[in-house]
C-alpha cells in the first residue's frame, strides 16, 4: 500500500474511513534524503482535505489535514481547548508537483508540526508570501482504498469524456496513458515535461497514436482563472531551419519573424521523454504572418526546433497545418488509460508471427518458439514497476543514454530484483567486497549492463544501458571510486574469464551465483510449461 499511496495519480479516488475523496492534486517536498508528498482531497462534497504520505514505505500511517486559520507559532499552542506540543520543525522544498498551479517547483517552506497528548494534530506552514495552518490526525495506511476502477477508465470521478470545461488544474495534471481526442484523432500521452522560466511555468505533453509524422507535442498553459491555453507543435529538422537577417529565420519558404527570447530549465519529467530535470535551454520564439509559430532551442548537447500546429480538423498530427491555437472543443479527454484504436502494420506483423509460432509449435519444435518469446528489456520491466522511479537520463559516449531509476530498496534487495527480470542472460554479478551490505553491485546481461549503488543522498539508484565495451558514466554516485573500480574491475575480470576471486581485489564474484541459478532455473521451468519468458510484475 506504500507504494501506491505514494504513485496517485490526478482524479483517482480513495477512501478513508468510509469516506471518499478525489485527488486533485500534489506537491512532493525533500528534506535533505527525506520525502513526502501531500495530495489535495475533494471529498462529496467538494471540502478540501490533504493527505500526506512518507516515502519511506517502513512508516506505517499517513496524516489527513484540513486548512484552518493561522495560529501563531510557539513551543506549545492550543486550538478549540486542546493543548499541542511542538514535536517536529524544518525547512523543505518542493521538488514536484501537478494540479496546483500557484505552487512552484524550487519553492521553499518552513513548517512546524504539533501533536497533542491524545493524538490530533497541527501543521503550520510558512511559505513566502503567506500562512498555512491546518489540524489533523493520523490514518493507517492499511485502513485507506485506493479505487483500482480507475485503471479500467470506469471510476465515476475520473476526468470526463470531453464534458465541461478542460481548465488548466485538469490539463495540468495528465499522466502518461491518458487517452485524448485532439481535432478527431485519437492519440494518447506518451510522457510529460513540465517548463519554468522566469516565474512563468507550463507543461508540454509528448503525443503519439497518430498514423504517422512522428511524436506532437501539446503545450498547456495557464489561462485567465483556471482557463488554460492548448497548442499543438512537432519538431522539424532544426538543420533546415535557416538565418535570414539578424531576427528572422526562414522554414520551407515561410519567412518567420523573432518575437521572444528566454531562458527555460526542466521542474519535472516522466514517462517516454528524454529529459533531466535541472536540464537549462535557450528557447527563441518566431511567428509568421499567418500567426504560425516556430520555436528555436538551444540546449548544452543539442538544438532542436518545432513548428506550431493547429486546424487539424480530420487530419493526421503529423500534418502540418498552420493557424491559431487549438480551441477548447478541439481537444477532449477519454478513459484515462491507454487503449488500441483500429488496425496497425505492426500489429499485422505481430499475428503473422504469432501464427507462426502456433505453426511451429504444432509441429512440435516448441523450442523455436519459445526461444522467440525473449523477455522484454531491463530497463523497460523496471520502468513499469512501482518499486522504481525514473530520476535522469546519463548520455554516454556516442550520444547513447543511460536510464537511471530510483527505488527504496537496499541496493541488496534491487539487485535481486534486478536478476529476475532476465536471469538466463545473466553473464555475471559482481559487488564491492568491502562492503557487501551496502555496496556496489554490477550485473551484466547478453544485452545490458546494469549499476546499482547508492547515491550522494543515500537512495539506492539502479542505472541501465546498453552494452558497450569502454563506456562508463553514473549519475550523482556517493562512492565514485569504488565504483568505477567495480566496473573496470569486473570487466577485466569477465574478459579472461577467471573463475575465482584470486587477483581481483575489492571485487566478490560469486555472491549472487546462487540467486542467478534459482531464478534461471525457475525461468526454464516455467518458460518450458507455459511457453513463455520471465516477466517483472508490478
Amino acid at each position: 500500500m506504500s507504494f501506491v499511496l505514494y504513485r496517485l495519480k490526478a482524479w483517482q479516488t480513495i477512501k478513508i474511513s468510509g469516506a471518499v475523496h478525489t485527488v486533485k492534486g500534489m506537491i512532493e517536498f525533500r528534506q535533505g534524503a527525506s520525502a513526502w508528498k501531500e495530495y489535495a482531497l475533494d471529498d462529496r462534497e467538494s471540502e478540501r482535505w490533504w493527505l500526506s504520505v512518507e516515502r519511506d514505505e517502513s512508516v506505517p500511517v499517513c496524516a489527513l489535514f484540513r486548512e484552518i486559520d493561522a495560529f501563531a507559532p510557539g513551543e506549545s499552542v492550543v486550538y478549540e481547548g486542546r493543548s499541542y506540543s511542538r514535536r517536529e520543525s524544518g525547512r523543505a522544498e518542493v521538488v514536484d508537483s501537478f494540479g496546483l498551479p500557484d505552487v512552484q517547483i524550487a519553492d521553499v517552506v518552513e513548517f512546524e508540526e504539533y501533536r497533542s497528548e491524545d493524538g490530533p494534530l497541527l501543521s503550520r506552514e510558512q511559505w513566502t508570501d503567506e500562512v498555512e495552518c491546518s489540524a489533523g490526525f493520523e490514518a493507517s495506511k492499511d485502513g485507506i482504498v485506493v479505487d483500482d476502477a480507475f485503471a479500467a477508465g470506469e471510476n465515476e470521478n475520473a476526468a470526463p469524456d470531453g464534458t465541461g470545461p478542460l481548465t488548466f488544474e485538469k490539463m495540468s495534471s495528465l499522466t502518461p496513458g491518458q487517452n485524448l481526442r485532439i481535432r478527431g484523432q485519437n492519440c494518447h500521452v506518451q510522457g510529460y515535461v513540465r517548463y519554468r522560466q522566469d516565474g512563468f511555468t507550463w507543461t508540454e505533453y509528448r503525443i503519439g497514436g497518430h498514423a504517422d509524422g512522428g511524436p506532437a507535442w501539446l503545450s498547456v498553459e495557464r489561462g485567465p482563472g483556471d482557463a488554460c491555453t492548448l497548442s499543438l507543435h512537432r519538431p522539424i529538422p532544426f538543420s533546415q531551419v535557416t538565418r535570414h537577417g539578424e531576427n528572422s529565420v526562414m522554414y520551407s519558404g515561410v519567412l518567420y519573424e523573432r518575437v521572444e527570447e528566454g531562458r527555460g530549465e526542466v521542474t519535472a519529467h516522466g514517462g517516454d521523454v528524454d529529459f533531466d530535470d535541472g536540464e537549462s535551454f535557450t528557447s527563441i520564439e518566431y511567428r509568421s504572418r499567418e500567426n504560425a509559430t516556430l520555436t528555436c532551442e538551444y540546449w548544452s548537447d543539442e538544438q532542436e526546433a518545432s513548428l506550431g500546429e493547429a486546424n487539424l480538423g480530420e487530419a493526421n498530427l503529423g500534418e502540418a497545418s498552420l493557424g491559431e491555437d487549438l480551441a477548447q472543443e478541439d481537444v477532449s479527454l477519454l478513459d484515462s488509460r491507454r487503449r488500441s484504436y483500429g488496425a496497425s502494420p505492426l500489429r499485422a506483423l505481430f499475428v503473422a508471427l504469432l501464427m507462426a509460432g502456433a505453426f511451429y509449435s504444432l509441429a512440435g519444435n516448441t523450442r523455436l518458439f519459445a526461444s522467440w518469446r525473449r523477455p522484454p528489456l531491463i530497463r523497460e520491466q523496471i520502468a513499469s514497476n512501482r518499486s522504481f522511479t525514473h530520476v535522469a537520463s546519463v548520455t554516454l559516449q556516442g550520444d547513447r543514454k543511460a536510464q537511471v531509476y530510483s527505488t527504496p530498496l537496499s541496493p541488496d534487495e534491487a539487485c535481486r530484483a534486478v536478476i529476475q527480470t532476465d536471469p538466463e542472460s545473466v553473464q555475471y554479478v559482481t559487488t564491492t567486497a568491502e562492503d557487501p551490505e551496502r555496496g556496489e553491485r554490477m550485473l551484466r546481461t547478453t544485452r545490458e549492463t546494469v549499476m546499482v549503488y547508492e547515491s550522494e543522498s543515500g537512495e539506492t539508484y539502479v542505472q541501465v544501458s546498453e552494452n558497450d565495451e569502454g563506456l562508463y558514466t553514473t549519475y550523482r554516485p556517493r562512492h565514485p571510486v569504488r565504483l568505477s573500480r567495480l566496473y573496470n574491475g569486473s570487466r577485466a575480470w569477465y574478459g579472461s574469464r577467471k573463475t575465482a576471486n584470486a587477483g581481483v581485489e575489492g571485487i566478490d564474484t560469486r555472491r549472487y551465483d546462487p540467486v542467478v541459478a534459482s531464478a534461471r532455473q525457475a525461468s526454464i521451468t516455467a518458460r518450458r510449461s507455459t511457453g513463455g519468458g520471465a516477466r517483472f510484475g508490478k
